[in-house]
């Protein structure tokens, strides 16, 4: 009985939140290093099936000739005025300075030592930058990549020092009111609830099937710093806020997963079955 209830309240939910969530556009905030070039490509194939209707950042056109654009960064008056309005179906963007209200925001967020070190290893390795060691960076004046970025791209402010009362109210409040959360450490249930949350049940099945594979695309790091204490201690001072914020967030994903992801589970199976 409490299966078939949540099942209910599951599908009272879709018809009216979810079908009208997809007559208006996803705003996904790309926070580097939390699987966002993973994200972004899988989910701008399911709300934009024709690639025509693909625009990156050396491409970009306004609606309707063009529904998901990536890296929008553009002075073109027509653009900028499509992203404010909303108008565009995908965005996804390492800024929310072009998010509009119309928009449902959707952000990944990752434990945050490990988020700076895979950050390390992409400059050093994948882009080839002559890097000193990440510790000695971490010294010395850290860069903004290194230094609660996660915190700095969701809140859009810049922080020192520990986070107080007021802001972990603040960011819980807009954790709350974010249209969805997802957590890199735990992938595979973030695609399901985002499909739950935002996709076709078609497309909701693809992502929650307990057998679907899908490929990681800068999802792993072949070479990273050893992680000694002395590193652990200095990600740690440079990171107080995105701690949080990934403290919070957490537990905010893991609230929304335990109400939805029971249903998605049930309409898999009874597909299954059919």
């Amino acid at each position: 009985e409490n299966m078939q209830a949540s099942c209910f309240f599951f599908l009272l939910w879709w018809s009216v939140y979810v079908v009208r969530a997809r007559e208006e556009c996803v705003y996904h905030l790309h926070q580097p290093k939390c699987g966002g070039t993973f994200v972004w490509r899988l989910l701008r194939n399911r709300f934009c099936v024709d690639e025509n209707e693909i625009c990156t950042r050396n491409s970009l056109r306004p609606p309707p000739s063009c529904k998901c654009v990536v890296n929008p960064i553009t002075k073109e008056s027509k653009i900028q005025a499509a992203l404010r309005a909303g108008t565009y179906r995908f965005i996804s963007a390492h800024s929310l300075a072009q998010f509009s209200s119309r928009c449902h925001l959707a952000v990944w967020f990752r434990e945050p030592n490990a988020r700076v070190i895979s950050h390390w290893g992409y400059f050093r390795y994948r882009r080839g930058f002559n890097l000193t060691s990440l510790a000695t960076l971490l010294e010395n004046k850290p860069p903004r990549w290194a230094n609660n970025q996660q915190w700095s791209l969701f809140m859009q402010a810049s922080v020192k020092g520990s986070p107080t009362q007021n802001d972990v109210n603040a960011a819980t409040t807009k954790l709350s009111t974010t249209a969805f959360v997802g957590i890199l450490n735990d992938m595979d249930a973030s695609l399901c609830l985002f499909a739950s949350t935002f996709l076709s049940s078609t497309q909701t099945l693809d992502l929650c099937g307990t057998n679907r594979k899908h490929e990681r695309q800068n999802m792993a790091l072949r070479k990273s710093p050893k992680r000694d204490q002395r590193l652990e201690t200095l990600l740690t001072k440079h990171n107080k806020f995105d701690a949080t914020l990934f403290d919070l967030a957490t537990a905010e994903f893991k609230k929304r997963a335990s109400n939805f992801l029971p249903a998605a589970a049930l309409l898999r199976s009874s597909a299954v079955s059919e």
